[in-house]
């Protein structure tokens, strides 16, 4: 079966898309996806470590990148795809990202609404192509990094407080903008899914790849 007589699939997100940590490229959530669907899919990996929707920063070199600024979207955006999978959001709600107002605080209303409105554009960007893609937004998985694994109280704290708010905001958009929603948060809680609290192991990435394919299968 040829290129072109598949349905095309483009993953768009961070290293929880890219498949950081996992053992072996075959591990990530995509590569997961691509062998759920079987061969008249043709499934993409357009993941960025380090990825963020904010985007009022230049990037920083092996640590942090605005989506819209990498190669991968670009990419992405080129890609033609049938379906897209979107997710990001974990590097935004990182307290200690170097974007944020207050280093190490709570996510600020200021770019509460820059998330918001990049957000927004990416999808809209996405309508807008030719190929008119069926779009799946992803909310942003759990973070489990734990005090006792020495992490400091309001780093905990206001991570996971700043992932709820955003988590709200991917609600939003999506119903705004009609586009379908997938809620992996709910069936990303058991800890041996995550490897550093953020990072999935390869049962994790299965898992997220799994629950994504029953979206998609609906």
């Amino acid at each position: 079966m040829g290129r072109n007589e598949q349905i095309s699939v483009s993953c768009m997100g961070d290293s929880i898309t890219f498949g950081l940590m996992a053992t072996s490229e075959e591990n990530s959530y995509p590569s997961v996806l691509q062998s759920l669907l079987g061969e008249t899919y043709c499934v993409s990996n357009f993941g960025r470590s380090g990825a963020t929707v904010i985007n009022d920063y230049d990037e920083v070199e092996d640590r942090y990148s605005p989506y819209t600024k990498t190669q991968q979207y670009k990419q992405a955006m080129q890609s033609e795809p049938d379906i897209v999978v979107l997710m990001l959001g974990m590097n935004d709600a990182n307290p200690t990202h170097h974007f944020n107002e207050e280093n190490g605080g709570p996510i600020s209303d200021y770019y509460l609404d820059l998330y918001e409105r990049v957000l927004t554009e990416i999808i809209e960007r996405l309508q807008s192509l030719p190929c008119s893609p069926k779009i799946y937004l992803v909310k942003t998985t759990e973070m489990k990094r734990k005090v006792e694994e020495g992490f400091e109280p309001d780093y905990v704290k206001y991570f996971l407080e700043n992932l709820v708010k955003l988590r709200g905001i991917q609600e939003k958009v999506a119903q705004d903008k009609k586009v379908s929603l997938i809620d992996t948060y709910e069936y990303m809680q058991q800890d041996s899914y995550y490897r550093d609290g953020c990072h999935l192991t390869d049962e994790g990435y299965h898992k997220l790849g799994e629950t994504i394919w029953k979206a998609l299968e609906k």
